[in-house]
């Protein structure tokens, strides 16, 4: 795609010319690592269990997996090649960013349930500005390390934000049912 190419070559020209963008790059990107939300999605999830909150767990069990499946399967499936000049050497498919999409899994989940507990509207409001925030950086850190085209990244993300919507929405769905079902 035409915005692909252009968006890739203007990250080459601000990671060759501002070291300083491809540092934080780097930081952004192994903070948001899939394999780094995976692990702390899990201990949350298994907190939950420790306390019976079993919905939650339930949420983030099923977000968690869901995105590493659709990640490894939509990747398989395209298997698109990464830009030529990626300041990393990765050896899997581009599409779709597995740090977008998880990132956006996890911070719409991070965010739902963080506003849920806290009862001051101003840090509700600092919660869901840093949840955007969050995946935000981390897509960006991508393209800017040109291991991505930003399409990759802009389908990571909106792929993630609906794993999490309906992750959420269908363990509403089935806890109501058996909520409902019991005398």
């Amino acid at each position: 795609m035409v915005v692909d190419l252009y968006v890739n070559s203007l990250m080459s020209v601000l990671g060759l010319n501002y070291p300083l963008t491809t540092t934080l790059s780097l930081w952004a990107s192994t903070l948001g690592a899939p394999v780094v939300l995976v692990c702390i999605g899990i201990l949350i999830a298994f907190w939950n269990i420790l306390t019976r909150s079993w919905r939650t767990a339930t949420v983030w069990v099923l977000t968690v997996g869901a995105s590493v499946v659709a990640v490894e399967s939509i990747k398989a499936f395209v298997s698109r090649l990464r830009p030529e000049d990626a300041l990393l050497v990765l050896t899997d498919p581009s599409f779709p960013s597995g740090h977008a999409l998880m990132s956006a899994a996890f911070f719409t989940l991070l965010g739902y349930f963080g506003i849920q507990k806290i009862q001051s509207n101003t840090k509700k409001v600092l919660i869901i500005v840093l949840c955007i925030l969050a995946p935000l950086l981390v897509g960006i850190s991508r393209v800017v390390l040109n291991v991505h085209w930003v399409t990759d990244v802009l389908v990571g993300w909106v792929v993630g934000i609906l794993i999490a919507a309906v992750a959420i929405i269908l363990v509403r769905v089935i806890f109501l049912r058996l909520n409902s079902s019991q005398p």
